[in-house]
């Protein structure tokens, strides 16, 4: 398959109506009223994508609302070094999620997101529970949140919904260094003064037994019997000084070994892990810049890596970053009045899980990653979105292969 020829036809195809109605905006959502405007920034200040805030616009009773994805990936014949590749090309619905909530008063909440992942409960999918919580609103300063919480940090991981980020795939940063959708049990306060913004978290732990090579990823617990003997603090402020500019901090920092890790003398392996990244978005006239840097460390490796018997080659990265610079426009601002947006971007991402190993291992070249990709979104109406989007990969190794995906997403 010419992957090359598919993406020219894509941004043909696309393009065509900007020939016949003009250009277009925005971020990622179209601009809407001023309630409108309102009912996002309140959303924004909580932590959710609007579809998963719906229930806060209700004075009373239930609310239903969702989102879903499914995703194409079409690999190249042969990785950078020339080697040929067999990488078969996939199709996935990678999620359905359902956001139910009940308001109970004016003060009283319950929000949550189930659904799907790759499409079915048997097999390779999974039944998932994003996120399920009782809030408690005391003032438009401080509400009281628990239950199972999207943690607060970096651009996706709260908000996750297909529409409202720009990219067929989710950010390697923001799968390996924020592992999205990452959420965990616990509780903790939010709250608004002016244009700061702020969440505290007391959380359940990550689980170090799921770390690896490439990442803490797997070091996330699912909701049910989750293990609690160590805990973690996840704090994170945010600042909007002027409409359309985001700004931020976050900082992780944990137990993950919860006393069921011991090396070879039945000794306890304690580890701890933390993670900071710092994070923005400007938006100005149809265009949107948006940047992440983001780090995480991990304790106690070498003993670790020992418990879990890895291998040299395989060991868990110390410390791990990753970053990343996407700029978009949307032509579709130049005529707002056609309720649609097409948003060609471009990003550019550096990854390293093994930026610093434990003394007397090597660190893995293969996961020094860089990813250029260059891409197209096309939203007709509000909540559908069909992106394209080609990606340049080059690995410390000279492994990379490139890529090619296809994404069509929705939101209610």
């Amino acid at each position: 398959m010419n992957r090359q020829r598919i993406f020219l036809f894509l941004l043909v195809t696309f393009s065509a109506p900007i020939l016949s109605s003009g250009g277009a905006i925005g971020a990622l959502r179209p601009e809407k009223d001023a309630e409108g405007q309102s009912a996002e920034e309140e959303a924004t200040a909580r932590g959710l994508g609007a579809s998963a805030a719906s229930v806060y616009g209700r004075e009373h009773g239930l609310s239903v609302a969702g989102y879903g994805e499914m995703l194409y990936e079409d690999f190249a014949a042969k990785d950078e070094a020339g080697a040929s590749v067999d990488e078969p090309s996939k199709l996935d619905f990678l999620r359905a999620i359902l956001y139910v909530g009940y308001r109970f008063d004016e003060r009283f909440l319950f929000n949550s997101g189930i659904g799907f992942d790759q499409a079915s409960a048997e097999g390779a999918g999974a039944t998932t529970l994003e996120f399920a919580y009782v809030e408690y609103m005391v003032n438009e300063h401080l509400s009281v949140r628990g239950g199972r919480l999207l943690v607060p940090m970096g651009l996706v991981n709260e908000f996750h919904e297909p529409d409202a980020f720009i990219g067929a795939k989710r950010s390697e940063t923001e799968q390996r260094i924020i592992p999205t959708t990452w959420g965990e049990n616990g509780l903790g306060f939010l709250g608004s003064f002016g244009s700061l913004h702020y969440r505290a978290y007391l959380l359940e732990g990550l689980d170090a037994r799921g770390f690896g090579p490439s990442g803490i990823r797997g070091g996330r617990q699912k909701g049910g019997q989750g293990m609690a003997s160590d805990w973690a603090g996840v704090v994170r402020v945010d600042i909007t000084p002027i409409p359309g500019v985001l700004a931020g901090i976050s900082l992780y920092r944990g137990g993950a070994d919860h006393g069921a890790i011991t090396d070879a003398e039945g000794k306890g392996v304690g580890v701890t892990t933390t993670i900071y990244e710092a994070h923005a978005q400007i938006q100005l006239s149809g265009f949107e810049l948006r940047g992440l840097f983001a780090t995480a460390r991990v304790s106690n490796v070498a003993r670790l890596d020992a418990a879990l018997e890895l291998e040299p080659g395989e060991t868990v990265g110390e410390e791990m970053f990753g970053s990343l610079l996407q700029l978009t426009y949307d032509v579709f601002s130049l005529v707002p009045s056609t309720g649609m947006r097409l948003s060609p971007f471009v990003r550019y991402e550096f990854v390293d899980t093994h930026q610093r190993v434990p003394h007397g291992f090597a660190p893995d070249p293969a996961q020094e990653v860089r990813l250029l990709t260059f891409g197209i979104a096309f939203l007709p109406i509000e909540d559908v979105v069909l992106e394209g989007e080609y990606q340049l990969v080059t690995k410390g190794d000279a492994s990379g292969v490139d890529q090619f995906n296809l994404a069509l997403g929705y939101s209610f």
